[in-house]
């Protein structure tokens, strides 16, 4: 999906292995959105929204196998919210960043295939 989406690998992780099975748009405050973090999801968030990363980072260190994280309007990653996620990481969370917005990244149907690797 990565390379489907000329996207930037922030972390590579398990990205060859995990699948997407769905895919949720992290516009909401973390309590409204926790139930998304699950295996199999594709966390779309604005990469200038750290509580996002941290949340989903979170997730990670405690099992739970997310098929990964797009970050997204081109920002960059702030270095200590990257280094305080470096252990998150390490579980095989993919991290991948477009400089597109949120939505157009998904409108283009051929960009997104259901059950595409990381």
């Amino acid at each position: 999906m990565a390379r489907h989406l000329n996207a930037t690998i922030i972390n590579e992780g398990d990205i060859k292995t995990r699948r997407v099975k769905s895919v949720t748009f992290c516009a909401r405050s973390i309590p409204h959105m926790l139930e998304h973090f699950r295996a199999g999801s594709l966390l779309v968030t604005s990469a200038d929204r750290p509580d996002v990363l941290v949340a989903a980072c979170l997730a990670a260190m405690n099992g739970v196998e997310i098929g990964a994280l797009l970050l997204t309007g081109g920002y960059e990653m702030d270095a200590r919210i990257s280094k305080l996620c470096e252990r998150a990481f390490a579980t095989g969370l993919p991290v991948f960043m477009v400089n597109t917005n949120t939505w157009a990244d998904f409108t283009e149907p051929a960009k997104l295939q259901s059950g595409s690797p990381g």
